[in-house]
């Protein structure tokens, strides 16, 4: 089974996991895709679906951060693996008890050599820009943690933000 955001703000991605999937599959195994939306009620319903009724034993998914997180306890009871296709933050594994897996860094990683190599680099205030989604609040919170330097302001955006013009002359 695979748990994808086939629709919403990141749907475009999603559509490029399905393509990868379509593209690596020469096996003959049956492959259901269920749509999550990046929202974690949505993918909860879309997770119990590819269990109950089409008896998925292996997950590829959820793609976003809250869908993961909302998931990872439905893993664990299950007893099915899952494999996330993006980043995740490190607490799935501990949550999932062990049976779902993050194919790149974790995202505390991924924010610990930005803040790092931005500091080496010379940058020493910062300013942070994040959405108001798990994605951005474990981004946000492990690039803090790990700057030597100034974070200056941090501007949150809704999740349906478009553009941050406005927001951008802010920080000015």
């Amino acid at each position: 089974g695979v748990i994808a955001p086939l629709s919403g703000p990141v749907a475009a991605y999603g559509e490029s996991v399905k393509k990868g999937i379509q593209a690596a599959d020469g096996t003959g195994i049956k492959i259901v895709y269920e749509d999550e939306g990046c929202d974690p009620k949505t993918a909860i319903t879309a997770f119990k679906k590819l269990i109950e009724l089409d008896h998925a034993t292996v997950i590829i998914g959820p793609a976003c951060g809250s869908p993961q997180k909302a998931v990872a306890p439905l893993v664990a009871a299950s007893h099915v693996v899952a494999i996330t296709p993006s980043a995740a933050p490190q607490e799935l594994y501990p949550l999932s008890s062990g049976m779902m897996f993050d194919m790149q860094y974790s995202l505390e990683d991924e924010s610990n050599f930005l803040a790092k190599k931005m500091y080496e680099l010379g940058y020493k205030n910062v300013a942070i820009i994040a959405y108001q989604n798990e994605f951005s609040a474990v981004n946000q919170k492990s690039f803090t943690t790990n700057y030597a330097g100034t974070v200056v302001t941090t501007l949150s955006l809704d999740d349906t933000s478009t553009t941050i013009d406005t927001d951008l002359l802010r920080l000015s």
